[in-house]
């Protein structure tokens, strides 16, 4: 898709980041069984207030556009002994498979890089088969799998070297 624009986003987007988040990972959360009470820090139930929380900690979030519709958004971690954490690669449902996930993945890694990052990590749910595809695709590979006991679900670490 070339007609995306990405752009960083402000602690005063922080409502309308959340609220797109929250509706990209809405899918995931029902997929999975994934409710406030099993898994209250799913990022399907994120709130402003933790946009602002992560942003205030350095987090860098940006969000892409398709005209003036905000279809997407993704946040990075800046580096820490060189890796940099992908996070909340969020794309409204409407507007997937148009390569918006790709751009803003390719974005968030560019960035990272010029922060002086080497290596960049995601973590996914291990079972979502496709993403995990998706991402070894765009040159990720899996580095391990593990529980973490606040999760009902094994994450599945994957990285790319920058």
């Amino acid at each position: 898709m070339k007609d995306i624009e990405i752009r960083a986003a402000a602690p005063d987007d922080a409502e309308q980041l959340a609220a797109l988040i929250a509706a990209a990972f809405e899918d995931v959360a029902d997929r999975f069984g994934l409710t406030r009470e099993n898994c209250p820090g799913h990022t399907s139930f994120i709130t402003a207030d933790e946009v602002r929380r992560g942003m205030g900690f350095g987090n860098r979030y940006f969000m892409g556009f398709s005209g003036d519709a905000m279809c997407g958004a993704i946040a990075f971690r800046l580096p820490k002994n060189g890796n940099s954490m992908i996070e909340k690669v969020a794309v409204l449902p409407s507007f997937r498979h148009r390569g918006i996930g790709w751009r803003l993945v390719e974005h968030a890694l560019a960035e990272a890089r010029q922060c002086g990052a080497d290596l960049a990590e995601i973590g996914i749910i291990a079972d979502h088969t496709e993403l995990r595809a998706w991402y070894e695709r765009i040159g990720f590979r899996v580095t391990r799998q593990a529980h973490y006991e606040q999760l009902p679900f094994e994450v599945l670490h994957l990285q790319k070297a920058l």
